[in-house]
């Protein structure tokens, strides 16, 4: 199980290699998220503008059973502040398996101040966190990094393909794109540029389903 526990916070996370400039409209989005097949815990994110700038909040629960007993348990709660395609500003609090952990970001001039876990540190103004914006890709982002503990992430994105996903009973065409380093994901974008599905094989081989409900 302590092998699961990375997979896990990344398959709720996944990555932001790319952000659109256009902020998404006003929308709550929910997910639900499953380990091999079962339910195991949901994603909600909520898109808000303020004229030029927007925030993102999400919310993550995830919680894992083994014979009726609670293995382990993964709650989130992430605000995101942007302007455009910048990071402005991040808050997060996390509760992993019983550990608290806090990520304070701030942009600064030509850099992003984080102060996590283990410090703090400055990434270039273009950083962006793992967790995806939920919305459609335009430019490469050099720098990742996990909004949980403030780690940057080594990852390599493939240009994005068109694939059909059967949405609603309908076969909807998607772009995806696959991710590969740090993390092994694969993510589905729907016609209106939404996360609509995201695969992640977790470390102890166990496949993460993340599914727009």
């Amino acid at each position: 199980m302590r092998k699961l526990l990375p997979g896990l916070a990344l398959a709720a996370l996944a990555i932001a290699s790319v952000v659109r400039a256009d902020p998404p409209p006003d929308r709550t989005v929910r997910y639900q998220i499953r380990r091999n097949g079962d339910p195991i815990g949901t994603h909600q994110v909520v898109f808000e503008r303020h004229g030029e700038r927007f925030t993102v909040h999400h919310r993550i629960d995830i919680r894992v059973t083994v014979l009726s007993l609670e293995a382990y348990s993964y709650q989130m709660d992430s605000r995101e502040t942007w302007q455009g395609d910048r990071l402005l500003g991040l808050t997060t609090s996390t509760d992993r398996n019983g550990d608290a952990l806090r990520v304070l970001g701030r942009a600064s001039g030509d850099v992003l101040r984080l102060r996590g876990p283990e410090g703090a540190r400055e990434l270039p103004a273009n950083a962006v966190p793992s967790s995806p914006q939920h919305w459609v890709f335009d430019q490469p982002r050099p720098v990742m990094f996990e909004a949980e503990d403030a780690r940057v992430l080594a990852v390599r994105v493939s240009a994005p393909t068109t694939e059909s996903l059967t949405l609603g009973g309908r076969a909807v065409p998607c772009r995806r794109v696959t991710v590969s380093g740090d993390l092994d994901a694969t993510l589905w974008y729907g016609p209106s540029g939404i996360l609509v599905r995201k695969r992640l094989t977790a470390p102890d081989g166990s496949t993460i389903l993340t599914v727009l409900q």
